[in-house]
C-alpha cells in the first residue's frame, strides 16, 4: 500500500501544478479510484474502503476558497444507478 499512495501522492502533486493552466483530467481504475479519492482529500489510502465507485463513473475533484480539497461530484454515470450494488 505504501508504494501506492506514493505513487498516487506524486500523480496528486502533478496535477495540481497543472492546474495552473486549466483543468486537468485524471483516468483510474478500481481501487486505484479509491486510493486516490482519499488520498486528493488528505486522508490515509484505507479511507478509499469508504468510497463506493460506480464503474464508468466520473468524479469532479475540486477546491475550497480556502484550498481545502472536495468532492464537487462523485459518481456521475450515462446509466440509472439508483440499485447498483457493486456485485
Amino acid at each position: 500500500m505504501d508504494q501506492v499512495c506514493a505513487r498516487v501522492d506524486r500523480v496528486i502533486a502533478n496535477a495540481r501544478a497543472a492546474m495552473a493552466d486549466g483543468d486537468v483530467v485524471l483516468v483510474a481504475h478500481g481501487h486505484l479510484g479509491r486510493v486516490l479519492t482519499a488520498r486528493f482529500l488528505q486522508q490515509p489510502p484505507e479511507f478509499g474502503r469508504h468510497v463506493m465507485i460506480l464503474p464508468a463513473s466520473a468524479a469532479v475533484f475540486g477546491f475550497d476558497r480556502d484550498d481545502v480539497p472536495q468532492l464537487t461530484r462523485f459518481g456521475l454515470t450515462g446509466y440509472a444507478a439508483a440499485h447498483y450494488s457493486g456485485r
